[in-house]
């Protein structure tokens, strides 16, 4: 048999690395249920996921205990519901980089994987112009287009 070369090392390495951090991530979740009833609104003070009304397990936009508050959870880069601070829109993304979908004017966007609130042609509506969420402008027909600024 032979011996394995760095690049398999690291591989063998990370791949590890990804499967411990996801094990860990809902062992916490696991942790923090508590009993609830489900009955505390969003924004509502909390103390476990199960307080929260409409919690589902790393569902994203079900609700979670965060921080002692109920909140929506944020789709992270592998499709889970994490709470915001905790939720990183890559891999190798910092903690807290995630926005919601739709994603809201101001926000960074991409037309397929990260939506406005919009159809593009909507004047008023947001669309995915250049990289952010903006609102349309009509054009002299009065269809929606992004602004040119």
């Amino acid at each position: 048999m032979r011996p394995l070369n760095t690049a398999s090392k690291y591989a063998i390495g990370f791949a590890v690395l990804v499967v411990v951090l996801a094990v860990a991530a809902v062992a916490a979740y696991f942790v923090t249920q508590g009993t609830g009833d489900g009955s505390v609104p969003s924004g509502g003070a909390c103390s476990a996921n199960s307080d929260c009304q409409g919690f589902a397990f790393a569902q994203p936009g079900a609700m979670a205990c965060c921080n002692k508050t109920c909140q929506k959870l944020y789709a992270d880069w592998a499709g889970i519901g994490v709470c915001g601070p905790d939720c990183k829109s890559g891999l190798l993304e910092a903690k807290g980089t995630c926005y919601p979908n739709p994603r809201q004017l101001g926000e960074p966007c991409d037309v397929v994987t990260a939506p406005c609130d919009g159809k593009l042609g909507s004047a008023g509506q947001l669309y995915c112009c250049g990289g952010t969420c903006k609102a349309q402008v009509p054009n002299v027909i009065g269809i929606g287009i992004c602004p040119s600024a």
